[in-house]
């Protein structure tokens, strides 16, 4: 107890700038100044008996011990706030963060989160998109709560990574295509036609996972999913677009699934904090989880 009580005070620094590696950073976070978030930094070392840091010149980059210390923080710290929020009768409420493509969003995650909308009437779904941002680190941080990929996820200590299963792309037209009505079509019928296909820092899943051994004619690009089914709708471009969202969207009864022989191998999968064994609350994260199960398994 006397060394806990010495040291806890400093944790929420030492978090801050283990997570940052940067004291103006950290310093912002925590709303402190760099000098004194430094001096709780030496005293956390100084309790510890060794460094946590390795000093590069100004940078401050966490070596082995911190690595350790900074894991067992953040659990202390989960532990602690779960705890609050039993003895406040907190139940299912609060913000659950969650980052995944548009295209995932439309298609699974709205529609898991409705399976659940009489339970979580006091939860607060916030979606963002996950194009570029750094699913464990944030999920670590405590910026996330769910992130949802159709790339894989780095192995990170401290985050668990679920496999849900196969999410299927189909060739797409529209009514006025003049593949509309065809009964059988081959890769080389494709090849005569134009695709709209995903910009590089679009949205619509960040690829439409077309095969890069074969050659096609992309006339537009596109970042975004409602667009381009919008697009191909209108007859004129082929397009690879996710057939959950197709069926679940006003374009079913426009666009027509092509009986190409093409595959297009894509795998979704589920990135989110480990579950602390002596929480005993199930997470928001994980009740969404299963609830996308539900509807993936439905779809």
């Amino acid at each position: 107890m006397s060394r806990l009580r010495n040291v806890w005070s400093w944790l929420p620094a030492f978090r801050a700038v283990a997570e940052t590696q940067n004291l103006r950073e950290a310093a912002a976070l925590v709303r402190v100044a760099p000098s004194a978030l430094s001096r709780s930094v030496s005293l956390v070392e100084s309790t510890v008996g060794r460094p946590l840091f390795d000093r590069i010149g100004r940078a401050l980059v966490l070596n082995a011990a911190g690595e350790e210390l900074l894991a067992s923080v953040r659990n202390a710290m989960r532990l602690v706030d779960d705890g609050l929020e039993g003895a406040a009768g907190a139940g299912l409420k609060g913000p659950l963060r969650i980052a995944c493509s548009p295209g995932v969003a439309v298609s699974f995650v709205w529609p898991a989160l409705r399976r659940l909308e009489r339970e979580w009437s006091e939860v607060n779904p916030i979606l963002r998109d996950a194009h570029g941002v750094d699913l464990p680190r944030q999920l670590l941080r405590g910026q996330l709560d769910l992130g949802l990929s159709e790339r894989p996820v780095p192995a990170t200590e401290g985050v668990a990574i679920d496999d849900l299963g196969g999410v299927p792309f189909s060739v797409y037209c529209g009514r006025g295509h003049p593949l509309h009505r065809a009964r059988r079509i081959s890769r080389a019928d494709l090849a005569r036609h134009a695709f709209l296909a995903p910009s590089e820092a679009g949205d619509l899943g960040t690829s439409d996972h077309w095969p890069e051994t074969v050659e096609r004619r992309v006339a537009l690009r596109v970042s975004d999913l409602w667009l381009a089914m919008t697009v191909c709708a209108e007859g004129r471009l082929l397009a690879v677009l996710p057939d959950v969202a197709v069926r679940s969207s006003p374009f079913a009864e426009r666009l027509r699934r092509l009986p190409a022989a093409m595959e297009f191998p894509n795998r979704l999968v589920a990135a989110r904090r480990r579950e602390l064994p002596l929480s005993g609350r199930p997470s928001l994260a994980g009740l969404l989880l299963e609830a996308l199960r539900a509807e993936l398994r439905g779809r």
